[in-house]
């Protein structure tokens, strides 16, 4: 999706002076000057579940070097071109948690409208998935500090925007497997 903005209504800071925004998130559009470009991208998160001692336990890393720095976040990542939600899902997790990590019954749960990060701006897949073995190992040291389990009852509170809204899906009593949950500011 390209959304247009008009040059001119865009605030100041937006042409990469300020220190939170970089020249690079907006493009000139290539047809008409007096237009810029902001991408948004698909992004995929997974709530490992993992049952111990009658538990549900979920999988969180702390993040790195990106938007949400310092907080804990799902496995996940960028939707690659013409990658379906489930590869994208299995690749993401076997590049940030290796391959000895095993999950079955893979699912979409959420769709997020993500705009907590601006500029960035996402459409985030909440996936679900149900542990069957291996222990996560942190693969991406630059991306992610470590990996840890948490009760989804007593999650940390420095959380990434998507996490509790993901979790609510999936532990919704009213949630019916294989259905997805939509959040959106505007809600229709």
């Amino acid at each position: 999706m390209i959304v247009l903005f008009l040059r001119e209504h865009l605030p100041v800071w937006c042409n990469g002076s300020h220190a939170g925004f970089k020249p690079r998130c907006r493009k000139a559009c290539e047809f008409d000057s007096r237009y810029w470009h902001v991408d948004t991208k698909v992004g995929i998160g997974v709530a490992i579940l993992k049952n111990h001692n009658f538990n549900t336990q979920v999988l969180l890393g702390r993040r790195k070097g990106s938007h949400g720095e310092g907080q804990w976040g799902f496995p996940g990542g960028k939707m690659e071109y013409l990658e379906s939600f489930n590869a994208t899902a299995l690749r993401e997790i076997e590049e940030e948690c290796g391959p000895e990590l095993k999950i079955k019954n893979l699912q979409v749960c959420s769709v997020i409208n993500l705009t907590e990060y601006a500029p960035k701006h996402y459409l985030d897949i909440g996936m679900s998935a149900e542990w069957v073995e291996g222990d996560p190992v942190v693969m991406e040291p630059d991306k992610c500090s470590e990996w840890k389990w948490f009760d989804v009852w007593n999650l940390p509170d420095n959380l990434f925007e998507t996490i509790n809204r993901t979790i609510e899906a999936i532990v919704s009593p009213y949630h019916v497997a294989g259905t997805a949950v939509v959040y959106d500011k505007e809600q229709f």
